[in-house]
């Protein structure tokens, strides 16, 4: 675990399976070779990749502030799994945290993309669901997904 983060900056239902990945992956980077290390390590974290995909991001809506949540256990998570093999869900964090109005005190005045410069031309239609993908670096996820982890923040169509 990060020595910065404490329990309490993460949910606390992370703070034992944290535990127990960390103290288990130090033990086999021990025990095992460095390859057969790296594909246990690799394939704990496409399955935890998975699950959190499927009965966490797929089955709940997040505010920004659930979001920024959702993406500080995920980075603990990475932490722990060496992040190579989670980026799908790096991915819709980056989505999911979209702030909804220009922070305030941007010292070099550089403009943040908002949730409704991505929302807008993601759901037009799909070339110019692309460009905005390319402009926030998403590779990996295909634009159902995007549109379905978009459809997740709770102030991508509302009010916000």
């Amino acid at each position: 675990m990060d020595p910065t983060l404490t329990a309490s900056s993460i949910s606390p239902e992370l703070v034992s399976v944290l535990t127990t990945l960390s103290t288990h992956f130090s033990f086999l980077a021990r025990a095992l070779a460095p390859a057969v290390h790296r594909r246990v390590v690799r394939a704990v974290a496409t399955a935890l990749q998975t699950h959190l995909w499927d009965y966490v991001l797929a089955r709940n809506s997040f505010s920004l502030a659930g979001a920024r949540q959702f993406h500080g256990d995920m980075a603990e998570l990475w932490n722990a799994c060496g992040g190579r093999e989670m980026l799908r869900l790096q991915e819709a964090c980056t989505l999911l945290t979209l702030p909804t109005v220009q922070p305030e005190g941007d010292a070099d005045g550089a403009q943040t993309l908002l949730l409704a410069d991505i929302v807008n031309p993601v759901f037009e239609n799909n070339a110019r669901a692309r460009e905005a993908m390319e402009k926030l670096a998403i590779e990996l996820l295909q634009t159902s997904e995007v549109r379905a982890v978009l459809q997740k923040r709770v102030e991508a169509f509302g009010s916000g």
